[in-house]
C-alpha cells in the first residue's frame, strides 16, 4: 500500500468516520468465537478499551473448548463468555451431533438472545 492509501486508510479505520460507526448512533454488538488462546480476542479487547475500536463491544464469547485461556481472557475483563462443546456425552463416550446441526441451533440461539450482530470467528475450529 502506498504512504498516501495507508494515511488515508488509517484515517477512515481511526477518525471520526470510522466505517464501524453506526449511523443510527448505536453500537455494534460482536460475538466472538474463540478455541485457543484468546489472542485475537484480546486484540479486540484492548482495541476497544484504549478508544482504538470505537462504535463496537463485545457481547458475547463462545469456546467450544472448556481449557481454552480466551475464557479466562473474556472473564477477566468482565465479558460474557458460554462454552458450547461440540459433542455430547452418553455414557463414557463422546457423540458428535448429527451433522453438526445440534450444536449450529445451540450457537445461532445464543447469538440471537444476545443479540449479536457481527460474528468474528477467532481462532474458532468449527465451520
Amino acid at each position: 500500500m502506498s504512504k498516501r492509501r495507508d494515511e488515508s486508510f488509517e484515517q477512515e479505520m481511526h477518525g471520526e468516520q470510522s466505517a464501524l460507526n453506526r449511523q443510527d448512533g448505536k453500537t455494534l454488538r460482536l460475538g466472538v468465537l474463540i478455541s485457543g488462546s484468546g489472542s485475537n480476542l484480546q486484540a479486540l479487547i484492548d482495541a476497544i478499551e484504549d478508544g482504538t475500536l470505537t462504535g463496537v463491544e463485545i457481547a458475547l464469547v463462545v469456546s467450544n473448548n472448556a481449557q481454552a485461556q480466551g475464557v479466562q481472557r473474556a472473564l477477566r475483563h468482565k465479558v460474557p463468555v458460554i462454552y458450547l462443546p461440540w459433542t455430547r456425552s452418553v455414557g463414557a463416550q463422546l457423540i458428535a451431533p448429527k451433522r453438526t446441526l445440534e450444536s449450529e441451533e445451540r450457537l445461532t440461539g445464543l447469538l440471537r438472545l444476545f443479540e449479536v450482530e457481527l460474528i468474528v470467528l477467532a481462532g474458532w475450529m468449527r465451520l
